[in-house]
């Protein structure tokens, strides 16, 4: 895989571990991929979240894990790989499946079935500026379109969900509002993290 095939992207070769996901046969690279390039950061130093990021994971995690059957459903988390087709793979924060549509718990292969539920916490690739919504969307319309049910965009620096359900509109709102989730849960991010009495959650 080139970096030619990404605008304005250094005119070398890239190392493929630094890829984080193919959507469209368009390779995504690690945010701050450029830096493990220049050996001012290592792979590691780039590919993990942060602490917010993690905290907000880690919350919406429980919060599943409360109320879905654990027999009945797989949580998947640490960026679950979901394969689309060839040159195709995306990976997921939280990704819901049902346990009945697995067809092998010990497959060494990336997730080839549609999720009940994506959740993404904030964009993880290297992109240029102004194309944040473009690859929300693409990877969300690419998830959609696979058969999921319902994908959630929860974004730290805005503090604002995008919600999106399979052949309806798709919706922006603030942290403060419920989201009717499967099952007949409602999830709402700002009233979990008034639990912990943070005291800057506004």
């Amino acid at each position: 895989m080139t970096a030619e095939r990404v605008p304005n992207l250094v005119k070398r070769r890239v190392p493929s571990y630094l890829i984080r996901e193919i959507i469209n046969d368009k390779p995504y690279f690690y945010k701050g991929y450029r830096d493990v390039l220049a050996k001012r950061k290592t792979i590691e130093e780039i590919m993990g979240s942060s602490v917010l990021q993690a905290f907000i994971i880690h919350i919406l995690d429980a919060f599943l894990r409360d109320f879905l059957n654990r027999k009945e459903f797989l949580i998947a988390t640490s960026e679950a790989g979901v394969h689309f087709g060839r040159n195709d793979n995306a990976a997921n924060d939280i990704a819901v499946y049902r346990f009945e549509h697995i067809k092998n718990l010990f497959s060494v292969r990336y997730f080839d079935i549609p999720a009940e539920l994506v959740i993404e916490v904030d964009v993880k690739v290297e992109l240029e500026k102004n194309q944040e919504i473009e690859y929300v969307v693409e990877k969300t319309e690419k998830m959609i379109q696979a058969g999921t049910k319902q994908v959630l965009w929860f974004l730290t620096k805005t503090k604002k969900v995008l919600i999106a359900k399979e052949a309806k509109n798709w919706t922006l709102h603030d942290w403060d509002v419920d989201i009717k989730l499967f099952e007949g849960s409602v999830l709402n991010i700002k009233t979990l993290l008034d639990e912990y009495n943070l005291g800057n959650n506004d």
